[in-house]
């Protein structure tokens, strides 16, 4: 820490904190004096915000890599690449690299004082569901298990492809790439998304969307108690008191309204009695499985051809006034106009009349896209204007209560902390759980919505006529 807080005075920071241990959530920042109202506590110059431009002078071996990649990834030549390696579809990717370039290829750079006080990675190999999802059963059965299980192997793809480009091109300076493991580029996602800082339109002396900022990135998270903000300022970044603080008071700043799903994934931490609900997300694909159904082919082609989500998403409703009770409840317009898709046949209508363009009809009206809505806002509207709307929504009911009562099942059933004498539960574990019982209560109410939804639907005369005739 010595080295890193003179790497904070060489580079003309205004400090007016210390770094110490918490007991919650590893170090944290602490006032070294009573601070006003709008004092500035921390002022981070421009020369030391850590962005892609900044990484891209870092090194020339790093930086013709990089250029290299880009030019290989979209066939472009290197002029081109230096263009557009600020793009924000590459801001991630490069400034991962530069983690792993800085801490384990060359740790003697300028950066090294800021690289040595990162976590290691031993330290997510027992704090990161990323680390863990394999060897232990802490999110088994939730949704953060497949999340976490998705994310690992984009990665791995994600590496994979940097190694087949290492060996095809075998140039001299790229060679450190063969160096990188799985555990450094999952260390270098973690960090990255822990402590980057989204600056978009307030940008002031910042190039780019994604900045990492030392010594701000040691402040811990409070939705409602924090008592600093952040400023892009014409020379850097501030941060600022909100109220008067004490000598060696915490100071606390707010990530925004993230829910305990987020917050674990990225932070690995969760918030009891969260006020900003976890999504509840259900894979699509089971629901279209082409051997129950062939019917299910062009359903899936259709959804492809208009880039739906491969997922079905359930956001807890607070103060949702929509008639619809799906909607009403939580479930995304695009989510229930899927499962609609899911669940009609061709005697109700639905029909692809072109098997080269897979045009979607319902009755006689093809689902287009009008300039103002999506082609799953079309097909939700579309099925909600048919006679037999009821028996279609009742379908989508029934497939809905099998998956969540599936899902909540694998929650409960794979939740054995209380079992688990309470010294022995790490942090991780203890984090897990509180997000464990709160996608159970979700889950738990949805499934009592659903059941209510189902019990009316099945009175209902469109619905009882058609059942009588079956």
């Amino acid at each position: 820490m010595e080295s890193f807080n003179n790497w904070i005075r060489d580079n003309n920071f205004i400090n007016k904190t210390t770094i110490k241990d918490t007991s919650y959530a590893g170090h944290g920042l602490f006032s070294v004096s009573k601070l006003d109202k709008q004092e500035v506590v921390i002022h981070i110059p421009a020369n030391s915000l850590l962005t892609v431009p900044a990484a891209l002078q870092s090194s020339t071996d790093f930086t013709a890599t990089i250029y290299s990649i880009l030019a290989d990834k979209y066939h472009i030549d290197i002029e081109e690449a230096k263009i557009i390696a600020s793009d924000k579809e590459n801001e991630r990717f490069i400034l991962c690299l530069f983690l792993i370039y800085h801490r384990y290829i060359l740790p003697t750079s300028k950066w090294a004082p800021y690289m040595d006080i990162l976590p290691v990675i031993d330290f997510f190999r027992h704090h990161h569901i990323l680390f863990t999802c394999d060897n232990d059963d802490y999110i088994k059965g939730t949704c953060l298990e497949t999340s976490a299980r998705v994310k690992k192997n984009k990665l791995k793809q994600e590496l994979d492809t940097l190694y087949e480009y290492q060996n095809r091109t075998k140039r001299t300076h790229e060679e450190w790439i063969s160096q990188i493991d799985m555990d450094m580029f999952m260390w270098a996602d973690c960090i990255f998304w822990s402590r980057v800082v989204g600056i978009e339109g307030n940008k002031g002396p910042i190039s780019g969307d994604k900045v990492m900022i030392p010594l701000f990135d040691f402040a811990n998270h409070s939705a409602d108690q924090f008592n600093m903000r952040w400023e892009v300022v014409s020379d850097g970044v501030d941060l600022i008191t909100t109220r008067s603080i004490e000598e060696d008071e915490e100071l606390l700043i707010s990530y925004g309204s993230k829910p305990n799903q987020e917050l674990l994934f990225l932070h690995g931490f969760c918030i009891p009695n969260n006020p900003e609900p976890s999504r509840i997300v259900i894979p699509l694909m089971p629901f279209l499985d082409p051997q129950q159904d062939p019917f299910n082919v062009p359903k899936i082609k259709w959804l492809r051809k208009i880039h739906s989500a491969t997922s079905l998403t359930f956001i807890p409703s607070r103060t949702s006034t929509a008639k619809d009770p799906l909607l009403s409840s939580g479930w995304t317009q695009d989510s229930i106009a899927i499962m609609y898709l899911v669940a009609m046949y061709q005697d109700d209508g639905l029909s692809f009349q072109d098997s080269s363009s897979l045009d979607l009809y319902v009755g006689s009206v093809k689902i287009e896209s009008p300039f103002d809505e999506s082609s799953l806002v079309c097909l939700y509207n579309q099925v909600k204007a048919l006679d037999i709307f009821p028996i279609i929504e009742l379908r989508v009911t029934m497939l809905l209560l099998d998956a969540v009562e599936y899902m909540y099942s694998n929650n409960i059933g794979y939740d054995n902390m209380e079992e688990i004498d309470e010294k022995d539960i790490s942090l991780l574990g203890k984090q897990v759980r509180v997000y464990r019982l709160e996608e159970a209560n979700t889950l738990g109410q949805i499934l009592e919505d659903l059941t209510e939804l189902r019990d009316k639907l099945m009175v209902n005369e469109v619905v009882v006529s058609y059942l009588n005739d079956q």
